[in-house]
Formats: structure tokens, C-alpha cells, sequence
């Protein structure tokens, strides 16, 4: 069967090319075209997937927004993700204060610093997609301590069914 698909490697420089490209336009809300140059990063890419489900999120296409966290979640599995290090004590208020969390990954981020990303945006998602359950789940494994996540509970808890 022929197959009508680009099945060329994406070389190395390419791959930074499109994800240079990717960020600047998911930056300046080109949210398709963004998606178009993380898509075309073929291999299993954390921060591609991550900033892709992150195009889905932005144009309320949920499910594939949360397809593509879990894809990424799974990309990290295995990997040391260390607690964060400790940041001065205005960088953590900031940082557990902040409404809207939800910004691209670039190439290079600390671990546990993308992954507490990830985690933020699919506690966002899962809430739309009324996944309450995968809200407190998320929340749990952050401590508790952020401010975005608690108020999708407090939320919830309003209508009594969390």
C-alpha cells in the first residue's frame, strides 16, 4: 500500500527550527500554525507534545488537549524528577499565586519544573472535561499548593459532587 505521508527524519536543526518557530507563534496566539510546526516534530518529544496540547487548550479542543498530557506524562516516566529546588520565598507565593499558569515549555526547562507545568495545564483540562476526580489526584501530588488548581475544587465542591 502506498503511503502519501512524509516519512523523511526531521534532522536535528530542523526540529529546532520548528520548535523555535512553534513557541513564537503559540507566544503570539497563532495557535494553528503553532500546532502545525510542533506536529511536524515527528520523534516523541516532551516539550512538542506538551506546547501541542497546549495549541488544543487554547482552541478548547480538550480531549486532545488531554490525550497529548497523558502522551507526555508517559514521556517522562522513568526520569529523576527531583523536587523543585528551593526557589527565595517570593518565587514560591508568585508561583503558587498565579492565576493563569499556562505558557510554552522551551527546550532545556528543569524536569520537575516542566512536569509541574504539565500538570497544571491537565488539572485545567481535566476540569473541563469534568474529570473531578484527576483534579484532586493532580492537586494532591502538588501538596496542595497551588492556588489555580484549588479554586477548580473549591469550585466543584460548591456544587457538592467532587
Amino acid at each position: 500500500m502506498a503511503r502519501f505521508v512524509n516519512d523523511q527524519q526531521t534532522t536535528d536543526k530542523e526540529v529546532k527550527r520548528l520548535f523555535s518557530a512553534g513557541v513564537l507563534l503559540l507566544l503570539g496566539k497563532a495557535y494553528s500554525d503553532a500546532y502545525s510546526c510542533f506536529d511536524r516534530i515527528h520523534e516523541e518529544h516532551f516539550e512538542a507534545m506538551y506546547n501541542k496540547a497546549l495549541c488544543c487548550f487554547m482552541v478548547k479542543w480538550y480531549d486532545e488537549c488531554y490525550r497529548l498530557l497523558c502522551e507526555a506524562e508517559r514521556l517522562l516516566h522513568g526520569m529523576d524528577i527531583a523536587y523543585e529546588t528551593q526557589l527565595p520565598e517570593a518565587f514560591l507565593r508568585y508561583d503558587y499565586d498565579e492565576d493563569f499558569p499556562f505558557y510554552p515549555i522551551p527546550q532545556g526547562i528543569p524536569v520537575f519544573g516542566a512536569y509541574k507545568q504539565l500538570l497544571r495545564l491537565k488539572a485545567e483540562t481535566a476540569f473541563r472535561l469534568h474529570l473531578y476526580s484527576e483534579v484532586k489526584a493532580i492537586s494532591a501530588r502538588l501538596g496542595g499548593k497551588y492556588k489555580c488548581i484549588e479554586k477548580l475544587i473549591d469550585l466543584k465542591n460548591g456544587n457538592n459532587d467532587l
